[in-house]
């Protein structure tokens, strides 16, 4: 095995790290990694990803070690549910679990094919979930979400506490407007310092930018000038901004036996 096979996949090891135990006062808490494929070989990472997940339901993988794949462009990203920041410390864990089941031959051929593979891990980040930051309708708009918009916010030193109020706004808003898609906010546990997001999940661009757009829900009502103001306390709050559109892979994600 070549050494560039080895370190990309203990790459996807630490971005599918093993479950957790339950760490107080912390919410649900995601392992996020990006990692970059040169675009030429974009094919054959996703196949690679696809025997892991062809591994992982050949063993019956338990669902605590699964996963999400989303894309932006040549950017892989792999998100891992965790309950604990404790399991870092042994990345690896969630291998052992294809040991002398069908899945590890499986597994062994997919680490054979990362070798040729240029591919490189460009983070990895934990990310907490802050319920006050979140929403969604009381009925599901779709089973699963096929794309999602990622608001990044770096805020200014000294303003996270007023940034966390804006935030709670933000998610009561979107309820009061009529809000068609969840959203989640996160806080950072480790990775940039002084960093928050919200992800709004979604099925459908042209509805998501179309009648069930925030500005078309509220244009020419009370709403938008409410709006407008939260917004103008919120750029008080941040440093920069950004806004990345991701596609969800779902064929490529596992979530447990027979899911």
């Amino acid at each position: 095995m070549k050494v560039r096979s080895l370190t990309l996949l203990f790459a996807l090891a630490l971005a599918l790290a093993g479950p957790l135990s339950a760490q107080e006062g912390l919410g649900q808490l995601w392992e996020v990694q990006t990692i970059e494929v040169r675009p030429d070989h974009i094919d054959e990472f996703m196949e690679v990803v696809g025997k892991i997940h062809q591994a992982a339901e050949a063993s019956s993988l338990a669902g605590e070690y699964g996963w999400h794949i989303w894309v932006d462009g040549f950017d892989v990203i792999i998100a891992s549910p965790a309950s604990n920041m404790a399991s870092f410390d042994d990345p690896t864990a969630w291998v052992r679990e294809f040991q002398g089941t069908p899945g590890e031959a499986i597994l062994n051929e997919a680490m054979e094919a990362m070798g040729d593979i240029a591919a490189t891990p460009a983070s990895r980040e934990i990310w907490e979930v802050v319920e006050d930051w979140s929403w969604s309708p009381e009925t599901a708009p779709f089973e699963q979400p096929g794309h999602a918009e990622l608001f990044e916010f770096w805020v200014r030193p000294g303003k996270m506490e007023e940034f966390q109020e804006v935030a709670k706004e933000i998610a009561a808003f979107a309820g009061r407007s009529g809000g068609v898609y969840p959203m989640t906010g996160y806080r950072f546990q480790f990775g940039e310092v002084g960093r928050a997001a919200f992800i709004v999940f979604l099925d459908d661009w042209a509805s998501y930018y179309g009648p069930n757009s925030m500005e078309s829900r509220i244009a020419g009502t009370p709403a938008a000038a409410e709006w407008e103001d939260i917004l103008t306390r919120l750029r008080d709050c941040i440093t920069d901004f950004d806004k990345t559109q991701i596609d969800y892979v779902a064929d490529l994600s596992y979530t447990g036996p027979g899911a």
